[in-house]
């Protein structure tokens, strides 16, 4: 570790300094370290910090719209991307459940030996 005033660097430029300077401006050392700016190793780590954690909550954050991407949705989820098996289908039923018709729907399913997913989501 230098003392302030006498790493290398700061040494040159300040030859350099007086060097140039005429007689009415001040080359010193210490003026010489002042304009080199110094960043600690904790500013360091609190930037590398800083700027991963940005970035991966802008990743967490731009995440869902990938799937707005047809292309790539297709090649990450075809079953999103509606490309599923061979002779199947898929049907979305946006009201239920209801006391009546969700079980005529499990019977007609039953007996066409169809499987099905439900999901509920809210109260009713």
């Amino acid at each position: 570790m230098h003392p302030k005033g006498t790493r290398p660097n700061t040494m040159r430029r300040a030859m350099r300094c007086r060097a140039n300077c005429d007689t009415s401006t001040r080359c010193t050392l210490e003026s010489a370290a002042s304009r080199r700016p110094v960043m600690t190793s904790a500013a360091k780590l609190t930037a590398v910090g800083v700027t991963t954690g940005s970035l991966a909550l802008a990743s967490a954050h731009a995440l869902p719209a990938v799937w707005f991407v047809p292309w790539l949705r297709r090649v990450l989820r075809p079953r999103l991307a509606g490309i599923g098996r061979a002779g199947g289908i898929a049907l979305t039923f946006d009201d239920g459940p209801h006391p009546v018709a969700t079980p005529a729907v499990l019977r007609v399913l039953r007996q066409h030996d169809v499987h099905a997913t439900f999901f509920v989501l809210g109260e009713q």
